[in-house]
């Protein structure tokens, strides 16, 4: 279990492998195949148990890619894993569209991409949760000043179990900390930082108490997110599997 004061130098080895299955068993309903993922409906892939995106060359979406720096954390933090891609392939996807991507994937060239995240499952937990810490202050400078200490308040709470912990880290990596001015619909975002101002601290604050909080408030902007969507009825289809995910933190 997680303090209160839990930061990435105190997290194990062992907390990053139990974050990493659960986040996978999320992501990618614990099947290898689901590491290396384009959807239909996206003009990106999704690579890994986090998901992270990448954009290839001349796609821009509204939404934050991740990859190349996850990418750019292991070259900096493991020397000894073999990254699958040069330098040089770091901005941009190395697959034009969605077609070329699951070719080569069914021919088997991406075979070394496949082993790449299957066995990286404690980086890119490590990733995701450092991630997540390093971006705090900037999730608090979005928050207007005079409630920056009940959003600090409730960070703090989530943060004293390890299923707050999850939970924090699990969303902010699933629809992005809301900090993104271009992760909007209508002026509205969807991210942490909107579901810790649409939360609301019960009076008594078990760990039961707060997550059942945390997950209203996210089943809540997320629901938002669908009306105000170019397409409310695409994104609406999402919600059933969105929930169950957001259930899975209780």
């Amino acid at each position: 279990m997680f303090s209160q004061s839990a930061n990435a130098d105190s997290i194990s080895q062992s907390d990053y492998t139990s974050i990493g299955q659960k986040i996978y068993q999320n992501e990618c309903a614990g099947k290898p195949e689901y590491l290396l993922f384009w959807s239909e409906k996206e003009a990106f892939p999704s690579l890994g148990i986090g998901h992270f995106i990448w954009f290839p060359k001349g796609v821009d979406a509204p939404f934050e890619q991740t990859f190349p720096e996850f990418l750019r954390y292991v070259q900096r933090n493991s020397s000894s894993t073999k990254l699958p891609v040069g330098n040089a392939g770091f901005s941009n996807a190395p697959w034009k569209n969605r077609e070329v991507f699951y070719a080569l994937k069914e021919l088997g060239k991406l075979a070394d991409w496949q082993a790449f995240l299957q066995d990286t499952f404690a980086l890119q937990a490590a990733f995701i949760v450092q991630r997540f810490q390093s971006k705090l202050p900037e999730l608090l400078a979005q928050v207007p000043s005079n409630r920056r200490d009940e959003i600090q308040s409730k960070i703090d709470v989530l943060l004293a179990s390890e299923k707050g912990m999850f939970a924090l880290v699990d969303y902010s990596n699933f629809k992005g900390l809301g900090t993104n001015s271009k992760e909007r619909y209508q002026g509205k975002g969807w991210g942490l930082v909107q579901v810790l101002l649409a939360m609301k601290l019960p009076e008594h604050l078990s760990e039961t108490a707060v997550l059942n909080a945390f997950v209203r408030a996210t089943k809540q902007t997320l629901q938002q997110r669908t009306q105000l969507a170019p397409n409310p009825k695409l994104e609406a289809s999402w919600l059933p599997g969105w929930f169950k995910r957001l259930d899975a933190y209780l």
